[in-house]
């Protein structure tokens, strides 16, 4: 808007020159050689032009996705969500730290049908050594720390006997991962989608191999 009204402007003058000057033909050449924007039409005085966005993802981001799973080892399907918050350690590497979140009806050892909830957190190094044009496949290696709550299948520890009264017990798990990652647009590189999955060896008396599949969705940093 600032830029029209400055060539309305510049074109008012210039007319006005050409009415009044006695060699209208030198004057019209004199001011087709100028342009009001090179006289810093485009900026206010003392703020420097406009730059052009230069971001490109380098790698630290925020991950946040959900998607279906299975507990293989109880046949039991889950729901899962994860959150990755990751940071380049070189051109193709990023270290990961992670949340995770496993909801599962299963079978206590009373033999009766429970909800129950894993909340785990983990740390991991993310490999992607190649591109396949905007898109940047990865596999991972990771290692978490895992409670239920409630413990369907943990321990009394305090003479009761229901599932309430088990002790959530620590459970630790190595887990490899496997995904892409790629920018939403050329536009918007630094949002970013994908998908991961996951399989993971658990500890524990049951409940030992966790599987999942997440669509996920990320915000460069």
């Amino acid at each position: 808007m600032r830029t029209t009204c400055l060539r309305l402007v510049a074109a008012c003058g210039a007319g006005a020159l050409l009415l009044f000057s006695s060699r209208p033909a030198r004057t019209q050449a004199a001011l087709a050689r100028l342009d009001p924007l090179s006289l810093g039409a485009g900026a206010e005085p003392g703020e420097p032009p406009a730059a052009a966005s230069t971001y490109r993802f380098g790698g630290h981001a925020i991950y946040l996705g959900a998607g279906p799973g299975i507990v293989a080892d109880l046949h039991e399907p889950s729901f899962d969500a994860a959150a990755y918050l990751t940071f380049p350690v070189s051109s193709w590497m990023r270290f990961e730290g992670a949340g995770s979140l496993t909801h599962l009806g299963a079978t206590s050892h009373h033999g009766e049908r429970e909800q129950t909830s894993g909340l785990g957190i983990g740390v991991g190094l993310r490999f992607a050594w190649f591109e396949l044009g905007p898109a940047r496949p990865y596999l991972a290696a990771r290692i978490a720390h895992v409670h239920f709550w409630p413990d369907p299948w943990g321990e009394h520890d305090d003479g009761g006997d229901g599932t309430s009264d088990h002790a959530s017990m620590h459970r630790w798990g190595a887990a490899i991962g496997a995904g892409l990652d790629a920018p939403l647009s050329a536009l918007l590189e630094r949002w970013r989608i994908g998908f991961d999955l996951q399989g993971m060896a658990l500890s524990g008396p049951t409940a030992n191999v966790l599987l999942h599949a997440a669509l996920m969705v990320g915000l460069g940093l």
